[in-house]
């Protein structure tokens, strides 16, 4: 994940804010368990094998009703502004999201 938000920002030229971190009850278990870092795994780990998309604003209600029409379900993690980077938003200041993910081709 910290790859393709990365990877999207550089490519748009904007800053992405994370504001919602993808997880689920059985994944915050087995981290817990395994005494692993949640962010870590997360956005680094590289098995979300799904869609990442931006979408502008205007459209996010359509987008959302024609997903549940569907039956497409959709995590919106955050979004996009102006600057660079990806950022996790935290409550005191955002934590830059550092390109961490696996290189193919080095």
């Amino acid at each position: 994940l910290s790859t393709t938000l990365n990877e999207m920002a550089k490519q748009s030229g904007k800053k992405f804010i994370v504001d919602n971190i993808p997880s689920n009850k059985d994944l915050e278990d087995y981290v817990k368990k395994k005494n692993l870092n949640l962010n870590s795994i997360i956005f680094n780990g590289g098995e979300e094998y799904e869609f990442i998309f931006t979408v502008p604003v205007k459209y996010r209600k359509n987008i959302i009703k024609n997903a549940k029409l569907l039956k497409t379900p959709i995590i919106e993690i955050g979004y996009v502004t102006s600057g660079k980077g990806v950022f996790l938003k935290n409550v005191d200041k955002n934590i830059i999201v550092k390109d961490l993910g696996w290189k193919h081709f080095k």
